[in-house]
């Protein structure tokens, strides 16, 4: 069924912002990285003198460097080093049997580190939106793939919403793209603060903005939606932008078989509101996929 609602009132003065959240220390990893330098160390006593394992050891380090980081993979080198100049009984020396191979392995755990920290932050970079920073459609999308399946499990309702802003492009026609850009900031934070923290929020592409609103029957999804309009409406107001809203949202009482269906009915509904007069909010609910 569908309902088309008019434009809200605004909003009461109650929003949740997003949750921190926590970023734990992977100690299992340095717990498993140590044992394989202990590992490689009893190996190499139990090698016969002159073959000694000093490559062998690289391996634990450069785990430890990629996910413990760079500095506790430091930690590992310096304890592979020494495991394997005891090991060796010093036989090549001090250089050859400590220092060469501390160099080796704190180069190769920082390296790894540095590597991995890298991989992470272009990784973020192409699931950011670079204008309003929040997250953009492929960082979305992975996220309703994950969340359907989640649902699938449970089988609680889900709610996922999409809005165009009416009016955008004469703002960019008559104002400027750095205007326009303020305005898909100003959109982006009322969103955030409108939504709780285990919504998400993303900018789908050019002037579409996306919600997915786990654990949300349809009630509660009305609710959440008048509340974001009116909340939209009035920052809009406010900035003198002529900007309104089409959205459309579809709940669904237990999940859909897959997000492409999820986002196409959703689509669907937002293309409705804006062809049927926009400033309209257009929400189906299904039983199921």
């Amino acid at each position: 069924m569908s309902s088309r609602v008019p434009t809200p009132a605004p909003p009461d003065a109650s929003a949740s912002g997003l949750g921190a959240r926590l970023r734990d220390i992977p100690l299992l990893a340095l717990g498993v990285a140590l044992a394989g330098v202990g590992s490689v160390f009893l190996l190499d006593v139990s090698m016969r003198p002159g073959s000694a394992l000093s490559t062998v050891y690289l391996v634990p380090v450069a785990a430890a460097g990629w996910f413990v980081g760079p500095m506790l993979g430091l930690g590992v080198g310096a304890v592979a080093s020494v495991a394997g100049a005891v090991a060796g009984g010093f036989d090549s020396g001090l250089f050859g049997r400590i220092v060469m191979p501390t160099l080796v392995n704190i180069t190769t755990a920082w390296l790894m580190g540095s590597l991995r920290r890298t991989f992470l932050h272009e990784r973020a970079l192409a699931r950011t939106d670079p204008v309003t920073a929040m997250p953009n459609r492929r960082a979305f999308d992975e996220q309703v793939r994950l969340t359907l399946r989640r649902q699938a499990r449970s089988r609680r309702p889900l709610t996922a919403a999409c809005l165009d802003l009416d009016g955008f492009k004469g703002i960019n026609d008559r104002l400027g793209h750095a205007e326009g850009d303020r305005v898909l900031c100003t959109v982006a934070e009322t969103l955030l603060r409108s939504v709780r923290g285990t919504d998400l929020v993303a900018r789908y592409g050019g002037d579409e903005f996306a919600l997915l609103l786990p654990d949300t029957d349809e009630r509660g999804a009305a609710l959440l939606l008048a509340r974001l309009r009116g909340a939209l409406h009035t920052a809009m107001a406010e900035q003198g932008w002529p900007v309104t809203f089409s959205v459309g949202a579809v709940t669904y009482r237990s999940a859909p078989r897959s997000e492409r269906e999820l986002m196409q009915r959703v689509d669907a509904r937002m293309y409705e509101a804006k062809n049927g007069g926009k400033d309209t909010l257009i929400h189906e609910v299904r039983e199921a996929g």
